[in-house]
């Protein structure tokens, strides 16, 4: 099992000795198993390939799409964010219950795709709701 050391860097407030507070940095090493990590990379697909697999389990109107947070569990539907005014769109990359994001450093953990789109650029969705 090949392990690596990660630095971690946290902020800690600390009061110094005229009462002033300040930022003292706290440095911890963990060990870090590089062969769990590829765990959390979520699977490829081209976007196409995604829209028609979307279409054969919910239909052709994407607000009736629905996709599982991966953080909290919630599931949503394109027509939950219809209904609260935002993009339909927005809920294959946002949590509506806990408001976790598919694009920060965590991603989906492993459990979204990132679809390949036609531009060649990618992006990381959560996974379809069963």
């Amino acid at each position: 099992m090949s392990k690596r050391e990660v630095k971690q860097n946290n902020k800690h407030p600390i009061k110094d000795d005229n009462g002033e507070i300040r930022e003292r940095r706290v440095i911890r090493y963990e060990q870090f198993d590089v062969n769990a990590a590829e765990s959390y990379f979520s699977q490829e697909i081209r976007e196409t390939d995604w829209i028609n697999l979307g279409k054969s389990k919910f239909g052709e109107d994407f607000a009736d799409w629905k996709f599982k947070c991966p953080k909290c569990g919630t599931v949503s539907s394109g027509r939950d964010f219809l209904n609260k005014g935002m993009a339909a769109e927005k809920s294959r990359v946002v949590c509506i219950g806990c408001a976790w994001k598919a694009d920060n450093f965590f991603g989906t953990f492993g459990k979204g795709l990132v679809l390949n789109r036609a531009d060649e650029s990618k992006i990381e969705v959560f996974p379809f709701a069963d």
